[in-house]
């Protein structure tokens, strides 16, 4: 609520505290539904990429287990992991950013939490449920 003096015009005008306090937690909640959705954008894009890797990779076993790199990688797979990373760390950014003010310690645990499970679960998945299709 705006409130300015009759007297004078050139005062500023004040601002009531409780609306500052209402336009913050605001602003967190669309911080946070923001973040979410580019940690869940790069979620899809790493499981894309991991699924395209080994769907061209069909009668072996993926590099990564074998702990070598293929002859020729596919662009397309280094593009969706690139755009998949950028992805989770600019949600994992907003989310910490939203929750960064009170506990800086747990901020950083779920920033980086988020960062691994976004950034590793879906190829670790793809990667498993494509090792029991592979009889060696």
């Amino acid at each position: 609520m705006r409130q300015t003096s009759p007297d004078d015009e050139d005062q500023t005008p004040v601002v009531d505290s409780r609306d500052t306090v209402e336009a913050a937690r605001s602003t967190k909640g669309g911080n946070v539904l923001i973040g979410v959705c580019a940690v869940l954008l790069g979620a899809v894009f790493h499981t894309a990429g991991a699924y395209r890797s080994a769907r061209d990779e069909r009668d072996g076993a993926l590099p990564m287990m074998q702990g070598r790199r293929p002859v020729k990688s596919s662009q397309v797979v280094r593009h969706l992991h690139t755009v998949g990373w950028i992805e989770s760390i600019v949600g994992a950014l907003w989310i910490g950013g939203s929750l960064g003010g009170s506990r800086p310690g747990l901020t950083i645990a779920i920033v980086v939490a988020v960062l691994v499970a976004v950034n590793g679960l879906p190829s670790l998945l793809v990667t498993a449920l494509h090792g029991r299709k592979v009889h060696s």
